[in-house]
């Protein structure tokens, strides 16, 4: 993994696709009969849980995980972030030896209320990634649902706008060309 993120890198997760209220009567009757619900975050399962860093006034990063465990994020976070880099996250157990591992990590507790807090003079949230993680959202809503198959392209090509946003129109549909043009069936 090519490392490219230093400085200040939020790192959240979140989870996409239906919530299981919002399923047909149907389809939760099926997945209570299955018992593949459970209450709290096991009900996530039917979800597909997604990864992302942002560096402050920069890019973001989207990575597709099986689940939102430690060590899947931790070896994420290992590969695209520079040591000493400072992480900023949720109180999310998964992110608890972040300092051991060399990273400058502060936390926000969402649970107190917390969103925002002031460490040496710097303010230390997850605002950058959660704002992403709203505007994802809301640009897939106007699909009216994404086949689980396709949802990988949505959410990259997202990303890609995301990181590109500060482009016109003209210099966007120049890189769209540069990176078709030196595109290859091998590099899939």
């Amino acid at each position: 993994m090519e490392k490219f993120f230093s400085g200040i890198v939020e790192a959240d997760e979140t989870y996409l696709g239906p919530k299981f209220r919002n399923r047909r009567k149907k389809i939760r009757d099926y997945y209570r009969q299955v018992n593949a619900v459970k209450r709290g975050r096991g009900s996530k399962k039917l979800q597909q849980p997604v990864f992302g860093l942002y560096q402050r006034n920069g890019c973001v990063y989207v990575k597709f995980i099986k689940d939102a465990g430690k060590r899947i994020i931790q070896q994420i976070i290992k590969g695209k972030i520079v040591l000493a880099s400072e992480v900023y996250t949720d109180t999310w157990k998964a992110y608890r030896g972040l300092k051991r591992r060399g990273y400058q990590h502060e936390t926000i507790d969402h649970s107190k209320e917390e969103y925002v807090k002031l460490k040496q003079k710097r303010k230390v949230h997850i605002n950058g990634i959660e704002g992403f993680w709203g505007w994802l959202k809301e640009h897939l809503l106007k699909h009216h649902g994404v086949a689980k198959s396709n949802l990988i392209y949505y959410v990259k090509e997202l990303e890609f706008r995301f990181n590109n946003r500060h482009l016109s129109t003209d210099e966007l549909v120049q890189k769209i060309i540069q990176i078709l043009m030196n595109f290859s069936p091998s590099d899939v």
